[in-house]
C-alpha cells in the first residue's frame, strides 16, 4: 500500500482577517453579540468599518481550518486546503501563502467575479474575540473542488463547522467525508461557533452523516449540540456523533471522551492577550500529537501550543517556524521534566 502523502485534507472558508481592538461599548452600540461569529454583507461590513477609529492592530490570511492547516505545516505535518478564493489580490495573496509554507491548495476559479471573504475580528480587553464575517466567494464552495484523488492520498480529514452556514459550502463538506469514508480515513469537524450549532444545526448533521471519528467544541458548542448545562452530560453525548469528543474549557483546559477512557487536562495559565486562534491551534496540536502519542499527551501538547498563540495578536503567527519553535519548546520543558527539573503541569 502507497504511504500517504498529505497528513490532513483540510476543508473550510478563506477569510483575511482585519483585526481590531475595541471596548465592550462599541459593541453593545453597534448591536453586536460578544464572543460570537455573525454573517454579514459587504455594507455592513463596510459600516462597522467606518465606526472604527483606531487602526487594524493585524491583518492575515485566516479561516478556522486554514489556520488549523498552516499551524500542523509547521508542526511538520503534510497538509492541504480545499477553499475558494476570488482572483482578486487577497485571494491571490492567500493562495501565495500557503504556497509559501508547502501547503497545497486548489486551484482559483478565474471566472470569479465576486470578492475574497473577510472577517472582521473585534477584540475586547478582556482578551475575547467577536467576529463579523463577510465570506464573498467562500460562500460558494464547490463541491466539484473536492480533489478526490488528493483525498484519496490523505490520511485524515478536517471539515470546518463555519461552512454549515452556506448552501454549497455544507454539501461540498459532506461529499468531502463521504469520500473519506469511502477510504476508509479518520474524519474530524469542529463545531466551529455556537451560532452554527443553533442556526445551522440540520446542515452540520448531514456534514456528520453517520459519525465521525473526533468532534472538537469549546464549551458552549458542547453545551448548546447536546441541549445541556452540564458537561459530563456533553462529553458523553458527542460520542453519539464521534467516536472521540473534545472539548476545550479555556483556562479550564480540556476534557476528552474515547469511550474507553475520560480525561481532564488542565490549562497551561497565561495571561492571554487575544483569545483569537485558540481552538485552532488546540486542534492543529492535539491532530499533530495524536498519532504518534497518547491522548492526554496529545492534550497536553494541544493546550500548550494554544496558550503559546493567545499571547500574541492575531489567530496565526508570523511564520511556519514559529510553530517549530513551539513544538521544540514543548519537546524541551518535557525533557526537563522526565530528569525532574520541572514539572510539566498546566496548573
Amino acid at each position: 500500500m502507497n504511504r500517504p502523502q498529505i497528513d490532513v485534507f483540510g476543508i473550510g472558508n478563506a477569510l483575511l482577517d482585519v483585526e481590531y481592538r475595541v471596548t465592550d461599548t462599541f459593541l453593545v452600540e453597534h448591536g453586536i453579540e460578544k464572543r460570537r461569529m455573525t454573517l454579514v454583507d459587504k455594507e455592513r461590513m463596510l459600516r462597522l468599518i467606518n465606526s472604527l477609529e483606531e487602526d487594524p492592530i493585524s491583518s492575515n490570511c485566516g479561516g478556522s481550518v486554514a489556520n488549523t492547516m498552516y499551524a500542523m505545516r509547521g508542526f511538520g505535518r503534510r497538509t492541504y486546503l480545499t477553499c475558494r478564493v476570488a482572483p482578486d489580490d487577497a485571494g491571490r495573496h492567500f493562495v501565495m501563502q500557503l504556497e509559501s509554507a508547502g501547503i497545497g491548495t486548489n486551484t482559483i476559479l478565474p471566472s470569479d467575479d465576486g470578492v475574497t471573504g473577510r472577517c472582521l475580528v473585534l477584540v475586547t480587553r478582556d482578551a475575547e474575540r467577536t467576529m463579523n464575517t463577510c465570506l464573498g466567494v467562500s460562500d460558494q464552495l464547490l463541491s466539484t473542488q473536492v480533489d478526490t484523488a488528493t483525498l484519496h492520498n490523505s490520511r485524515s480529514i478536517f471539515i470546518e463547522g463555519y461552512l454549515a452556514s452556506s448552501d454549497t459550502g455544507h454539501v461540498a463538506a459532506q461529499r468531502a467525508r463521504e469520500i473519506a469514508d469511502e477510504y476508509k480515513l479518520e474524519t474530524n469537524l469542529t463545531l466551529a461557533d455556537t451560532s452554527m450549532v443553533k442556526m445551522f444545526r440540520p446542515q452540520l448533521e448531514t456534514i456528520i452523516g453517520n459519525g465521525l471519528t473526533r468532534v472538537f467544541a469549546n464549551l458552549e458548542e458542547a453545551l448548546e449540540w447536546c441541549r445541556t448545562d452540564r458537561l459530563d452530560i456533553a462529553l458523553t453525548q458527542l460520542r453519539e456523533i464521534a467516536r472521540e469528543a473534545v472539548i476545550t474549557l479555556g483556562p479550564g483546559g480540556c476534557s476528552i471522551n474515547t469511550g474507553k477512557t475520560r480525561i481532564h487536562v488542565d490549562a497551561f495559565p497565561v495571561k492571554a492577550i487575544d483569545l483569537n486562534g485558540a481552538g485552532d491551534m488546540f486542534a492543529a496540536a492535539y491532530l499533530t500529537a495524536i498519532r504518534d502519542h497518547d491522548t492526554e499527551s496529545a492534550a497536553r501538547f494541544a493546550n500548550f501550543a494554544a496558550s503559546r498563540v493567545i499571547q500574541y495578536t492575531g489567530a496565526r503567527l508570523r511564520s511556519t517556524s514559529a510553530y517549530d519553535a513551539i513544538r521544540r519548546q514543548y519537546l524541551t520543558i518535557q525533557e526537563k521534566a522526565l530528569t525532574g527539573q520541572v514539572r510539566v503541569s498546566s496548573a
